[in-house]
């Protein structure tokens, strides 16, 4: 499969099984595939000086990703996407993966494979297969470009976030968001060092809570100035559960470095920021159970509010797909969008589980030229958040 998988559990980053399976061994290669422990994390409390080591990928880390590299890659063609996958809340990567996506927690059985079901039951369940909508090919060795999953645990129990955390579980799960942060850095170090994908960006993809795991790995990024920035390309976050003060920063310190280093419009990242208001999780979760300090009034998301800069953004684009404007502009370029379920349930998953929606993503990340931010201002692409 043209798939690289990794799972986190808290701070211990592994090689899993080829399906996703959870391998809690020591790192070893056995009939010629490796698994097991890459790295248990350096994971400092905050993203300015953190000791080296917290920014360095392991040496088994870069050892198995350039192992599975010779093989998920090995007729990789240049210019096709290498996208990172990252998703959201409620997710455990320590549950068995079956042969029924819907009857899983694991991200890897999930919404990491490849199988297909009827549109609707994958929109009831939640399980659309992420790589295939991205028009990811289940065994052409690269030449459609490589998917990498992410897999990180991010369902913390009720009862053990308020006894041993003494925080509702989302609090807990957005916490634990934040600490991924880490080692999706150095996995992302690791995948710029690869030869395989030695001049291509490095997209990342990702829903809901993954936000967070994203915008922190890209924030320590920043405030390090880490040479790993210009190898990132584009950043498709879906209903994002990040607040809008913390997207600010990473990308205030983001275009601090662009600007210092004088790249190109087409080097270092580019922001997709996917917004529905019709968003009941965000509007629940997000925006009263985070865990905001003490004195912050920052309760608004990016996945509902979008950036609010009070300047131009040109690395950053608010898309709202259940607003009638980009609704009726898509429309006219034969890409079919929608952020309201019609059959009721709740329209936090819809973002990937409505077929359209993935085309709209799929394009992003396959049609580079056309897509930029910039060019999709100059083609009259509607932006901004619509209130409803």
């Amino acid at each position: 499969m043209s798939i690289i998988r990794l799972t986190l559990i808290k701070d211990r980053l592994y090689a899993p099984t080829g399906l996703g399976a959870l391998v809690d061994t020591k790192y070893v290669q056995s009939n010629g595939t490796k698994r097991g422990l890459l790295e248990v994390g350096v994971n400092p409390p905050r993203p300015d000086s953190p000791p080296e080591s917290a920014l360095t990928p392991s040496p088994e880390l870069c050892d198995y990703l350039q192992f599975k590299a010779s093989s998920e890659a090995a007729d990789y063609v240049a210019g096709a996407p290498v996208t990172v996958m990252v998703h959201g809340f409620l997710y455990d990567p320590r549950n068995a993966v079956t042969g029924d996506p819907k009857e899983t927690d694991n991200p890897h059985g999930r919404v990491f494979h490849f199988k297909e079901y009827d549109e609707l039951i994958e929109i009831r369940h939640h399980t659309t297969s992420w790589p295939r909508q991205l028009c990811f090919k289940r065994s052409d060795k690269g030449k459609n470009g490589v998917a990498i999953a992410f897999g990180w645990y991010s369902q913390p129990g009720f009862a053990s976030s308020l006894l041993s955390h003494q925080q509702n579980f989302y609090a807990r799960a957005y916490d634990l968001g934040r600490k991924a942060s880490w080692p999706l850095l150095r996995a992302l170090q690791a995948l710029s060092q690869l030869k395989e994908f030695k001049n291509q960006p490095i997209d990342i993809f990702c829903h809901s809570l993954g936000s967070v795991v994203v915008i922190g790995a890209l924030s320590i990024a920043a405030e390090n100035r880490l040479p790993l920035l210009s190898r990132i390309g584009r950043v498709i976050l879906l209903g994002g559960s990040e607040y809008t003060d913390d997207a600010r920063q990473m990308y205030t310190a983001l275009m601090r470095e662009v600007r210092q280093q004088k790249w190109a419009a087409d080097v270092g990242p580019h922001f997709y920021n996917i917004v529905s208001r019709e968003n009941a999780v965000l509007d629940v979760l997000a925006e009263n159970f985070g865990p905001r300090g003490l004195f912050s009034f920052n309760s608004q998301v990016i996945g509902h509010n979008g950036l609010e800069a009070r300047r131009p953004t040109e690395r950053w684009i608010d898309l709202q797909i259940d607003g009638e404007p980009l609704m009726t502009w898509l429309a006219e370029h034969d890409l079919h969008i929608s952020g309201d379920n019609p059959e009721e349930w709740w329209d936090h998953w819809y973002y990937y589980t409505h077929r359209g929606n993935m085309q709209l993503y799929s394009r992003i990340l396959r049609e580079r030229d056309r897509w930029m931010t910039k060019d999709c201002r100059e083609n009259g692409c509607p932006e901004g958040i619509v209130q409803l």
